[in-house]
Order: C-alpha cells, then sequence, then structure tokens
C-alpha cells in the first residue's frame, strides 16, 4: 500500500531525517514505497541510492513531477547516480521516454555528459527545453540540434527554438532569421533574454538588437510594448530617450530600476519622468547625476532610496554632504522629528546654527 506524505514546508527538514531512517532500517523497501520520499532524501541520502531503481517508472515519474521542489544538490546527486546506473547505458542509447522523465535533470548532468545527447534526442524534447534553466555551452548544443532539424522550414525553426535563440552566435541568428521586426517571435525572444540577463549586456546580439530599436524608433510604438525593450535601453543612448512621449516613460520606468543606465541617460529631465532611474546607477555614477536633483530640491529622490543598494546609499550619503547645510537651511522643519544621534545633531546646530539668526522657530 501507498503511503501518502503531505508535510508543511516548515517540516521537511524532519521528513528528511525520517527518509534517512528509512533508508537505513528497512531496506527492503520497494520502489514504489520509496518513490513519495525522494523530494526529501538529502543529497548525501541520493548518493547511495541504489541506481538500479533509477529505472523504475514510479521513481521515474516521481522525479518527473517533483523536479520543481527539488534543490540543485538533490538534482545534481540525482544526475551523477543516474550515469551509475547500469541498467540505462550510455547516454547516447537513452530513449526518448526517459529522457522526458528525466529532462529536468538533464542539465545537473556534467557537461561532457549533456553534450553526448544527440541531434535527435535534443529534438525529441523540443518542447520542454524552455522550461529548464542552461548553462551557455548547453544552451549551444539543444539550439544547434533545433535549428538544424529542418533548414528549409524557418518558421518551424523558429517556433521550436524560442528563448534559446540566446544561446546563437550573430552568424547563426543571421542566418536564421535576420533581425527586421521588434516584433517578430525571434526579435521578442532576444528582447526577453536581453532583460532577464541571458544576454550579455554589451555583447554583439545586444547591439544588434539596440540598432533596430533606433532605426524603428518609439514613436509608432505602444507604451506597455516598451516594457520588453527595457533590457537594452542602457544602449539606445540619450536620443532615444529623448524621443519618448510620457506615457511611454510612465510604461517604461518600473521596469528600469536595475537597468545599468549613464548619469546622462539618468539625469534627463532628472527633476521630473526620470528621477526614479537613480536605482539604475553604479555607485560612481550617482553623484554625478544628484547634482541637478539636489539643486532642484526634487523630492522625487525619496520614493528611490528603498531600491538602492548599500554600496549606492554609501556614495549617495558621501555626496549628499556638501548639501547638508543647503538642504537644512531651506526648511528645517522638515527634519526637526528625525531620529537623529546626539552627535548629529550636534553636528547640525554647529553647521546650521553657527552662522544663523537663530529663532524660537529654528531651534530644533
Amino acid at each position: 500500500m501507498e503511503l501518502l506524505v503531505q508535510v508543511p514546508a516548515a517540516d521537511e527538514g524532519a521528513l528528511q531525517s525520517l527518509t534517512a531512517l528509512l533508508l537505513r532500517r528497512f531496506p527492503p523497501l520497494t520502489p514504489v514505497d520509496l518513490s513519495q520520499f525522494i523530494p526529501f532524501l538529502s543529497a548525501s541520502d541520493i548518493s547511495s541510492f541504489p541506481p538500479a531503481l533509477l529505472a523504475n517508472e514510479s521513481v521515474l515519474a516521481t522525479l518527473q513531477s517533483h523536479s520543481a521542489r527539488m534543490t540543485r544538490a538533490q538534482k545534481s546527486a540525482f544526475a551523477q547516480r543516474l550515469l551509475q546506473a547500469p541498467a540505462l547505458g550510455d547516454i547516447p542509447a537513452w530513449p526518448p521516454e526517459l529522457l522526458r522523465a528525466l529532462q529536468p535533470l538533464l542539465p545537473h548532468l556534467p557537461l561532457r555528459r549533456f553534450l553526448q545527447l544527440t541531434p535527435q534526442q535534443v529534438q525529441g524534447l523540443a518542447d520542454g527545453w524552455q522550461n529548464v534553466r542552461l548553462g551557455l555551452a548547453q544552451g549551444r548544443h539543444v539550439a544547434r540540434s533545433l535549428i538544424n532539424r529542418s533548414r528549409g522550414a524557418v518558421e518551424e525553426q523558429v517556433r521550436s527554438i524560442g528563448t534559446l535563440a540566446c544561446f546563437l552566435s550573430p552568424e547563426e541568428l543571421q542566418a536564421l532569421a535576420p533581425l527586421r521586426d521588434p516584433r517578430g517571435p525571434v526579435e521578442q525572444s532576444l528582447l526577453a533574454c536581453a532583460a532577464d540577463g541571458t544576454l550579455p549586456p554589451h555583447g554583439q546580439v545586444t547591439y544588434a538588437l539596440a540598432d533596430l530599436l533606433r532605426s524603428a524608433g518609439p514613436e509608432a510604438v505602444e507604451p506597455q510594448e516598451l516594457q520588453a525593450w527595457r533590457g537594452v535601453v542602457p544602449e539606445l543612448g540619450m536620443g532615444f530617450l529623448q524621443r519618448l512621449s510620457p506615457a511611454q516613460v510612465s510604461a517604461l520606468l518600473p521596469e528600469l530600476q536595475a537597468a545599468p543606465l549613464t548619469p546622462a541617460q539618468v539625469t534627463e529631465d532628472a527633476q521630473g519622468r526620470l528621477c526614479a532611474l537613480l536605482p539604475g546607477l553604479s555607485p560612481e555614477s550617482l553623484p554625478a547625476a544628484l547634482a541637478p536633483v539636489l539643486a532642484g530640491a526634487c523630492e522625487c529622490l525619496a520614493p528611490a532610496l528603498p531600491r538602492l543598494s548599500f554600496a549606492q546609499t554609501a556614495a549617495l550619503l558621501r555626496a549628499m554632504q556638501p548639501h547638508v547645510p543647503a538642504l537644512l537651511g531651506n526648511d528645517s522643519r522638515r527634519y526637526r522629528h528625525l531620529p537623529w544621534a546626539p552627535q548629529q545633531a550636534q553636528m547640525l546646530w554647529r553647521t546650521v546654527g553657527a552662522g544663523a539668526n537663530v529663532t524660537q522657530d529654528s531651534v530644533w
């Protein structure tokens, strides 16, 4: 009889201990009995898991259905154990049904073993590659296997390759489908890769995308469509930002908080719509963009503060120090209730009060 184990996430550690105990105390348990405990095996327990059991249908089904909950260490341990299963044979001989069940584990094979997957095996898993995270060499192996499937059917190749187009070289992309339309399937896949960081921010493909978008121009693009362009905006330059309408900027700003923008891009209209881009600057560039914001006493700086990293915050504080007397002198009442440390309060009194006419209203 199969036991149904359902526990809260907080109790998974206890279940891992129970699973390890069961493996030690009851080795005669059948694979069907053990399969439900597979998601809770530690990496060390997996290393001692009988390799012959990995060919069991119940175990394979469990690996396939629970892989999303498994840690990287668990997947790597199972992938190593697969290579030790004599019943499975060499990787080029693995049948399609086995590969489909093990597809979530395949990226965790050693690279030289992953590259042993034949083009036919890769093509048989075409619909599943979009759901696994591949490294650069793995992605290239899969993408090249897919585009070699039927060189005459470009539309079919584009459909099957999807976001794997990110792993192709500029020359391979040019041969597959030259970049012409920002709304095209290949172009949209590449834009998604640029947005999630799969594409190098300063690589040839990113530059090619930026050239395409510059030539197309933002005028005919709906504001919501611009959100897909966020990964290449730093390469588009000032001219592109200056051509954006207010509605387009409003749609684009929330997507750009982590973009590595230049000081010139951020300070363009900094006291208005582009001030929220400050979190996208490096700590070194942040002070250069801060000057016009402070000069105009822009209140848009406050919403950006929670999104700054520790390094950005430190750079911001250093850049603000020369401006503290002017900021406090404009309206000291705004700052009297802040939780100043005694040393800070003394310094502020010396800085602001020493050369000013002290009145009852100005005393904090």
